[in-house]
């Protein structure tokens, strides 16, 4: 089981949680991140995960005990931390920094989890049997599945690092699954974005990922 809500709320003032997110912070910015498409990305990732356990579109049942929502928060704010190396395959020098990295109050398999989840934010789900992943109990590979879905919807979410989506509001219609968007401004590229990059979310929940705009500016659409 992971963390009910009462203690993720407990834990965010907890010296040791804040202690390990000043430190991913940190290494961040040694490794030249860019701060606000993370921190946005971050935001984004958080909402959504917490939405889609809260309609029950996703279980928590078969992922590894722990605080899963600040695994997914490290793995986002690191994602693209790769870029000091290689655009190309930023994704994978990304897993290896996380990896090699000074990460104090961190247990071995957390560091896996959110290196692996940080890989795996882009190009395609290699499947259970991949070399990346033989170190890891079924518990684990199902979390890194879980947050790399979820991670990969928030990053399209901020295609244009213009911090576009201001919130994400989980319908509960089905089969399907409806994400609707609260926007600033024009968001056709982070739909178009998100919407690619949905395919692992919507094999993990067994229904077509469908994003589009629910408000804009606060003003809701009338055609919802």
């Amino acid at each position: 089981m992971t963390e009910s809500v009462p203690l993720a709320v407990a834990r965010r003032h907890d010296p040791a949680r804040i202690a390990r997110r000043s430190t991913v912070l940190a290494f961040g910015r040694e490794c030249l991140y860019h701060a606000g498409h993370a921190a946005q990305v971050s935001r984004l990732a958080k909402v959504l995960y917490r939405q889609l356990v809260a309609t029950e579109r996703i279980s928590t049942h078969t992922l590894r005990p722990g605080p899963v929502g600040e695994w997914l928060e490290y793995a986002a704010l690191l994602h693209d931390i790769g870029y000091i190396v290689d655009e190309k395959k930023h994704h994978r020098h990304a897993e290896r920094l996380i990896r090699e990295a000074s990460l104090p109050g961190f247990l071995a398999h957390e560091i896996e989890i959110i290196a692996l989840t940080a890989r795996f934010h882009r190009k395609r789900w290699p499947g259970p049997d991949h070399k990346a992943f033989t170190v890891l109990g079924r518990a684990d590979y199902e979390t890194v599945k879980t947050l790399s879905a979820v991670l990969r919807v928030a990053d399209g979410l901020d295609r244009t690092h213009r911090h576009v989506v201001r919130n994400i509001v989980v319908g509960k219609t089905e089969p399907q699954l409806e994400i609707g968007i609260v926007v600033a401004d024009v968001p056709d590229l982070e739909i178009q974005a998100a919407t690619k990059k949905s395919d692992l979310l919507g094999e993990l929940i067994g229904a077509r990922v469908v994003i589009q705009p629910l408000a804009f500016d606060g003003q809701l659409l009338r055609d919802r």
